[in-house]
């Protein structure tokens, strides 16, 4: 494949379309999905908007640039893939294709992401810190290109990444900076710290399940710093 055109493709979309266009050529051009196991997170900037009150456009422009710039660095750091930004919200699964430990790797980004978003030399001149939600769930979706032979989107869809977003908005309400589910837990090492919240009821065909704050790991397992 040439490489302009690698490029601009894994920087346009993301590393699983260029893994799915090398892997089956002209096979990817149409609609195509599978089953997968693995761990999502949603992100989302808590009063971005009042955060960056004051600053010019061109200071706004290069801010959410700078924040979504170390978030990709942390989450490809950690083996995940950015499946969509929405704005200054970011979409991402960890354990694509087999991926092994993709609930703890998930988790470290997450850390990652919440211990050191306002690293970046761009923030330095912010009055407020940036502070972010963050929401992590694991289970099957389907992952894949959808749409026609005409427009094509890469999309993961699932009860499970519609949990992972209620958990990153439900922050707020727990006063907390992350959540994880119970299938999250049940597959992390002792190292994380957790607080088990609440047992709430999801609405569509999970029921209830726990729901934990993480807050750290214990001391020797690494999350990394910028």
């Amino acid at each position: 494949m040439d490489t302009l055109f690698k490029k601009s493709l894994k920087a346009y979309t993301s590393n699983a379309v260029l893994d799915d266009v090398e892997k089956n050529g002209e096979k990817a051009l149409v609609p195509h999905n599978e089953q997968q196991y693995v761990t999502i997170v949603f992100q989302d900037l808590l009063s971005f908007t009042s955060t960056l009150e004051g600053l010019s456009a061109k200071e706004i422009n290069d801010s959410l640039n700078s924040y979504l710039e170390t978030t990709t660095e942390i989450i490809h750091k950690h083996n995940g893939i950015i499946v969509q930004f929405i704005g200054d919200a970011v979409f991402s699964i960890f354990g694509y294709r087999g991926e092994p430990n993709h609930e703890e790797n998930a988790c470290l980004a997450a850390l990652d992401i919440v211990n050191n978003i306002n690293s970046h030399k761009s923030f330095a001149a912010l009055e407020k810190k940036l502070k972010v939600n963050v929401g992590v769930d694991t289970g099957s979706v389907y992952i894949g290109a959808f749409g026609s032979a005409e427009k094509l989107q890469f999309m993961v869809i699932g009860d499970h990444v519609n949990l992972a977003s209620q958990l990153c908005n439900a922050n707020p309400r727990y006063k907390s900076k992350i959540l994880i589910s119970d299938a999250v837990r049940k597959n992390l090492p002792n190292e994380f710290l957790l607080e088990k919240l609440d047992r709430v009821t999801v609405k569509g065909k999970i029921g209830d399940i726990d729901i934990y704050s993480l807050g750290g790991v214990a001391s020797g397992k690494s999350v990394g710093a910028h």
